[in-house]
């Protein structure tokens, strides 16, 4: 049969290949389990990455939308500005109409003055109407004076907030970029 020492070199050769087998099945990641466990945290990790990348998504996509209805709001906004500024310059050329008949009215007592010298009576006459006219068209002038003041002053309100709307738009745009920028650089780094 064998000798000991025969069956102790077997037995230390054995007793070898088993604690190799064993350190080399408690380091291996797939016998233990770890790999399988770290695969199915990143799985879980990417997952939860995916949903909070669709919200993001949505988030962004439901911003552009708002952004892009106060967009078009201020654009209707100040498309009314520009028909009010319209209707105010009828309304001027209105009052220079008046001015201009006012005008008008003034040389025709000039010229109704001048026919009626040669009477002192008629004169006379003639000059109470024209205190009379001059008043109304002084009173009518003043008026005038009065409305286009005022419509300056509108017009200067109304200049101030539309310079301010345009403001207010470009900030507005560089925001929208900004956050464009921020969200794509977020997904870009997901």
């Amino acid at each position: 049969m064998y000798s000991y020492w025969e069956l102790a070199i077997i037995a230390f050769i054995l007793i070898g290949i088993g604690f190799v087998l064993w350190r080399g099945g408690s380091a291996n990641p797939i016998g233990t389990g770890k790999l399988q466990h770290s695969v199915r945290n990143l799985r879980q990790e990417i997952g939860t990455m995916g949903r909070d990348l669709k919200t993001l998504k949505d988030q962004s996509a439901h911003s552009t939308e708002q952004l892009d209805r106060k967009i078009s709001d201020e654009k209707r906004r100040l498309d009314g500005f520009g028909d009010r500024i319209e209707g105010i310059e009828r309304r001027v050329d209105g009052i220079h109409n008046v001015l201009s008949a006012m005008s008008e009215s003034v040389r025709s007592l000039s010229i109704d003055f001048k026919d009626h010298r040669t009477s002192v009576d008629a004169r006379l006459q003639v000059l109470a109407s024209m205190d009379e006219r001059i008043a109304n068209n002084s009173r009518t002038i003043a008026a005038a004076g009065e409305q286009i003041v005022l419509m300056d002053a509108r017009l200067d309100r109304i200049g101030e907030v539309v310079a301010s709307t345009s403001v207010q738009c470009g900030a507005t745009g560089r925001q929208v970029d900004r956050l464009y920028d921020f969200l794509t650089q977020k997904a870009l780094d997901k």
